[in-house]
């Protein structure tokens, strides 16, 4: 009987200690499936980012988005965010960037979503949160060599050009000062300070118009430009291309007439130190075989940096136009 006994004991434990067992396999295969999954969801996030990653433009506005081993960046034209990245949602292919125009200034919130096109061989990306750069943006190129090297150009050039006042070192307890670590070159500071008024942007947008409707030699616009500029359809070229630009269009028309049609515009740029300048012109051309009248748009987005007003962006397009043949 006791022999029995013990042998049901026993069964029973052997039993119970299966389903113990059993139990502790499931809750591991299950926590694996939900780290499986969140890793995975962590990589098509990844994924989407890189896949945005470039260089985007709509008719004013060029936009990088830069995802490389990690590290973000996000720029404006020639300006470089204060942002990272925020929320992604894999059902709407969205990316919130959060960015902020200066130091401890509050963060806003920039959506982009992909749209794909009918058959899902390409997509735009469409902005929106922020009035100045919102809207539909066209895929121009992945990010180049050439682009990471002019970013780096442009955040050492806004790095050697900063006048702030280094930090006094404050005391220690000897009297004795304490060393400030000092911000590395490649630093881009953004002071809260620097911003750009519209009777600024007005006079220096009607000097501008002045020299570019008589000006005889391209060289005497290079002070208007920055070392860089969004120019047209060519994207971000180098200010010697733009001169060069410039000669080419004095070379192809003999006779040039041009005068504004209409008030100026101006409205805020993305950051409290730019302007956008929108104005309306007709013009007169004429070489050796024709005569081309017409009206253009022209808009032009003026930086202040430091003490300098600088061209970042100049686009435009015809509005009309008519020829006459000369022969």
């Amino acid at each position: 009987m006791k022999s029995f006994i013990l042998i049901f004991v026993f069964s029973i434990f052997i039993t119970l200690t299966g389903c113990n067992k059993n139990n502790n396999q499931s809750k591991q295969s299950n926590t694996s499936m939900s780290s499986t999954q969140a890793e995975k969801e962590k990589n098509q996030k990844i994924e989407l980012v890189q896949e945005i990653t470039g260089v985007w433009a709509n008719n004013q506005n060029l936009m990088s988005i830069v995802y490389q081993n990690g590290n973000f960046q996000f720029w404006h034209g020639n300006t470089q965010m204060i942002a990272k990245l925020g929320d992604i949602d894999l059902e709407n292919e969205t990316v919130n960037i959060l960015f902020s125009i200066q130091k401890n200034a509050p963060e806003l919130i920039l959506t982009v979503k992909r749209v794909w096109n009918a058959d899902k061989t390409s997509f735009t990306l469409e902005v929106t949160g922020e009035q100045s750069i919102a809207g539909e943006f066209k895929f121009i190129r992945k990010i180049t060599n050439d682009d990471l090297n002019r970013f780096a150009q442009i955040a050492q050039h806004q790095a050697n050009t900063k006048t702030e006042e280094m930090p006094i070192a404050p005391k220690n307890n000897n009297d004795q000062p304490v060393p400030v670590e000092p911000v590395p070159s490649t630093t881009v500071i953004y002071p809260a300070s620097v911003t750009l008024s519209t009777t600024e942007a007005h006079k220096i947008a009607r000097s501008y118009i002045n020299q570019m409707f008589n000006y005889s030699a391209a060289e005497t616009l290079r002070p208007y430009y920055a070392a860089y500029v969004d120019y047209y359809d060519k994207g971000t070229i180098s200010q010697d291309r733009v001169i060069g630009d410039k000669e080419n269009y004095i070379n192809k028309w003999h006779t040039r007439q041009a005068y504004q049609d209409g008030a100026l515009k101006i409205s805020n740029g993305i950051t409290d130190n730019q302007k956008v300048v929108t104005f309306t012109y007709r013009f007169v051309l004429t070489d050796h075989e024709k005569e081309i009248r017409g009206k253009s748009i022209r808009h032009i987005t003026f930086e202040k940096m430091g003490n300098e007003i600088v061209i970042i962006s100049e686009k435009g397009k015809p509005l009309g136009s008519s020829v006459r043949r000369l022969r």
